[in-house]
């Protein structure tokens, strides 16, 4: 658990050190997240880092269980802030380790969500930031392997574990494999395992670029990337 909220206590202040580099007219622009400005997305970040899940599951009732209408409720609450305000108040939050309760929310989420709105905000204003290779998985034979510890080295990937007997940390790719099983490895009867493998990858570019995502605004993920070789032709 500290492995996660560390990772999460480092994206908030790369982002406080860009924020702090900011002009007064970046923070009117659009952002990478649908509809919202980068003062937008700033003042969503200050709110869930504040949520507690007493304060989320009021939100919740507030909003008549519809999460957008949530989300937009906490923007409200922010978004009229001078930008110095804003960086302030995530400064307050910057160290919090609290949200949503976990039966709703998975802790990765948390990471999740500081890494991917970062980039809402850094892209459009065109700034970057590297990103290490990580990658967390349960604590199966294959993960505790010499040759999965020495390839992780080689490529320079960072690997982590969950701790044992928690799914719920690793919640997304949990909720991947049930979606990956329904859609394609038992959505019909294959003749045989061949047929199967042979219709995973057309399965996965309807995923990754057809298949709408609540998460993304109803949109594919590969909508949420920009700049990919190949994008725009």
């Amino acid at each position: 658990m500290d492995a996660i909220w560390n990772s999460v206590h480092r994206e908030r202040a790369a982002l406080i050190r860009d924020l702090r580099g900011l002009g007064p007219h970046d923070w009117d622009a659009e952002s990478g997240c649908r509809r919202w400005r980068i003062r937008d997305v700033v003042a969503h970040l200050v709110d869930t880092a504040a949520t507690t899940p007493t304060t989320f599951l009021t939100g919740m009732v507030r909003a008549g269980f519809d999460f957008d209408r949530q989300n937009e409720l906490g923007v409200e609450r922010y978004r009229d802030k001078q930008p110095d305000e804003l960086i302030s108040l995530l400064v307050q939050v910057r160290d919090r380790t609290s949200g949503p309760p976990r039966f709703m929310a998975p802790l990765a989420t948390r990471l999740v969500e500081e890494i991917v709105h970062g980039e809402d905000i850094r892209r459009p204003l065109g700034l970057h930031r590297e990103h290490q290779p990580e990658d967390l998985s349960d604590n199966g034979g294959a993960y505790r392997s010499h040759l999965w510890r020495d390839t992780c080295t080689e490529l320079g990937i960072k690997h982590k574990r969950t701790r044992p007997y928690r799914p719920q940390t690793n919640g997304k790719i949990e909720r991947f494999h049930r979606t990956l099983a329904d859609g394609w490895a038992y959505a019909r009867c294959y003749t045989s395992e061949a047929e199967r493998r042979g219709e995973l990858d057309s399965w996965l570019h309807y995923y990754n670029h057809h298949r709408p995502h609540t998460a993304c605004g109803n949109q594919p993920p590969f909508s949420r990337l920009t700049n990919v070789p190949g994008q725009y032709s």
